[in-house]
């Protein structure tokens, strides 16, 4: 009865061999067949290596960035804060061209108009250069936001390759559980072989072998 317990104890044994290793054949048939990525990892991680000091680059120039775009917003309020200023001038000037007109005064309110024609034209530079600075500024910041997303990418691909790694990890957790099994039906089969050894024949062998059965366990 012993003997039949561990032959089924064998057999089962010799099942779960056959399906850990057909599992692992499965499993290692498509990464045998896969080209070694090794050399395209040492790559990527080179190429990794050289990009993050251009990401930190590119993180630099676009604080930098945002930096000049909030002092060229300050230039821009001070235009503005002119801007205001020229309308008040301009007030004064109508005031005075209209008080000279009032008073018969030709010279004076072309004087006024002349001084006005300057201001307008001062005027338009400015706006002008407020409209260059804005323009300007508005690249930059274009840039900065591509160079960024140039680097999410690069980030993004090397956790890509970091993942690649997990399958590495499962061969290896395939490899040890069917070495395992192996060592486990080694074991079962040399027990096998000693009981069949030391034991009888006839009933005496049955009771012996019970007896030790239940003293194992």
């Amino acid at each position: 009865v012993l003997i039949k317990a561990f032959q089924a104890e064998v057999d089962a044994l010799t099942r779960r061999q056959a399906f850990a290793e057909d599992a692992f054949l499965n499993l290692y048939r498509p990464l045998a067949d896969a080209p070694d990525p090794h050399a395209s990892l040492l790559a990527a991680a080179a190429e990794i290596g050289r990009l993050r000091p251009e990401a930190a680059a590119a993180a630099a120039a676009a604080d930098g960035l945002r930096r000049e775009l909030a002092h060229r917003d300050a230039e821009l309020a001070g235009l503005k804060s002119q801007e205001q200023t020229i309308k008040r001038l301009q007030a004064q000037l109508r005031e005075q061209e209209e008080s000279a007109a009032a008073r018969g005064g030709e010279a004076a309110a072309a004087a006024l108009r002349s001084a006005e024609e300057g201001w307008e034209r001062e005027r338009a530079a400015l706006l002008a250069a407020a409209e260059e600075a804005e323009a300007e500024g508005a690249a930059r910041i274009g840039r900065a936001q591509e160079e960024a997303a140039a680097a999410a990418r690069r980030v993004a691909e090397e956790a890509a390759l970091e993942a690649r790694g997990g399958i590495e990890q499962a061969r290896a957790a395939a490899e040890a559980e069917a070495e395992a099994l192996r060592e486990e039906l080694d074991r079962t089969a040399g027990q096998l072989r000693r009981m069949q050894a030391t034991g009888g024949g006839g009933g005496g062998g049955d009771s012996g072998g019970g007896s030790g059965g239940g003293g194992g366990g």
